[in-house]
């Protein structure tokens, strides 16, 4: 997609078909021009070593959905795009 499309900022699940959000957080990252592209995770995973392992991929961000709160999101993002 990102090959005919643009984007400012990824908000990525873990759990996905096919890849996981770590996984395409890594390859997202591998890529140079997407290396400084912004990635917050968003998972129910809530175990400390699951938002290491989403920072070690490269994500700027760990949202977890059991305390998920809108406006978190909201301000992680605008954080994120300097807004």
């Amino acid at each position: 997609m990102l090959e005919t499309e643009t984007a400012d900022l990824f908000v990525v699940d873990i759990e996905m078909p096919r890849m996981d959000g770590f996984t395409f957080t890594e390859r997202l990252r591998a890529d140079k021009r997407w290396r400084k592209l912004p990635v917050v995770l968003v998972s129910s995973r809530d175990t400390e070593e699951d938002k290491r392992r989403g920072i070690r991929a490269g994500a700027n961000a760990y949202i977890t959905k059991g305390v998920f709160e809108q406006s978190n999101l909201v301000e992680t993002v605008k954080a994120l795009l300097g807004e």
